[in-house]
């Protein structure tokens, strides 16, 4: 109206856009609800997340290509747990047309940006191999988000090909284990990714001919952990083989139901040491002797 006057004007939609890019408005979420972004994953699996982009009254703001092409984000390695054998990182996109930018770092995880579901988010996938705890920073073209996340990235299941026996010296099949003697051999367990795992339960341990030793799966002292970490073998455990009489027999090592490399290992069983309790001396000199 016009000084008290309506205008006659035709009928037409009034159309809000949403205002610009509000990075303190911008929130992470699960790719499967409206949870939060999940802060753990286990090494050699895909983390994934939404980006929900917003304005700064809350409103959804689409970006198209042109726009999102310039978001980046990096997992940055905080801290390596001690057992990690190996804390590089690797990325790894189901889809490698979708990938928009790479940042390279030499203790982080670049993480792949893509189009959403929706025009106003974007997709967030990264695959740390290293065990540690991560901290996760984003940015859109030169600004950063205010996306506050750790993600602790743990070792997976144990992997057959990454773990062994640490024999050092002589090969096992070499050494003389003596009956009714323990001898401890150490092992190292691995994921995939080659980071230590201190789970012993997934190895499964059998010898053949059954009963010829007695196999003891058990973590390290206090005093093996300190030898173990300064000479950087990353061992988990002990094997303590015991043999019960001399003799060969096979030793069949597995990590969740597949067999261990070097597996099976020859054992050369011998005898131990003389024992007063079962040696028995005998002949005529021992209760008559003749002078001379």
């Amino acid at each position: 109206s016009f000084d008290g006057t309506k205008l006659r004007t035709p009928p037409a939609p009034l159309r809000v856009a949403a205002a610009s890019l509000c990075p303190s408005r911008c929130f992470l979420l699960s790719t499967t609800s409206d949870k939060p972004a999940p802060t753990w994953v286990a090494a050699g699996h895909v983390w994934r997340a939404r980006l929900m982009l917003r304005d700064a009254f809350g409103n959804p703001q689409p970006l198209g290509k042109s726009a999102w092409d310039g978001a980046q984000g990096v997992l940055a390695l905080m801290e390596r747990p001690a057992s990690a054998a190996q804390a590089l990182a690797r990325l790894s996109s189901a889809n490698a047309s979708e990938v928009l930018r790479h940042m390279s770092l030499g203790t982080s995880v670049p993480l792949v940006c893509a189009a959403g579901e929706t025009a106003d988010e974007v997709a967030l996938c990264a695959r740390p191999m290293g065990a540690g705890t991560y901290r996760l920073t984003l940015a859109i073209g030169h600004e950063p988000l205010p996306v506050e996340l750790q993600l602790s990235v743990t070792a997976s299941l144990p992997c057959a090909a990454e773990s062994r026996l640490i024999v050092g010296g002589l090969p096992l099949e070499e050494r003389e284990l003596c009956v009714l003697e323990p001898a401890a051999v150490p092992i190292r367990v691995c994921d995939a990714g080659g980071n230590a795992s201190a789970d012993l339960s997934t190895i499964h341990a059998s010898v053949e001919p059954a009963g010829s030793a007695l196999i003891e799966m058990r973590e390290l002292t206090r005093e093996e952990a300190r030898e173990q970490a300064r000479r950087s073998s990353h061992t988990c455990g002990m094997v303590v083989i015991t043999a019960q009489a001399p003799g060969l027999c096979a030793l069949h090592l597995s990590v969740c139901g597949v067999a261990m490399q070097g597996s099976p290992y020859r054992l050369a069983l011998r005898p131990g040491r003389a024992h007063a309790s079962r040696s028995v001396a005998s002949g005529e000199g021992l209760t008559a002797a003749r002078v001379g």
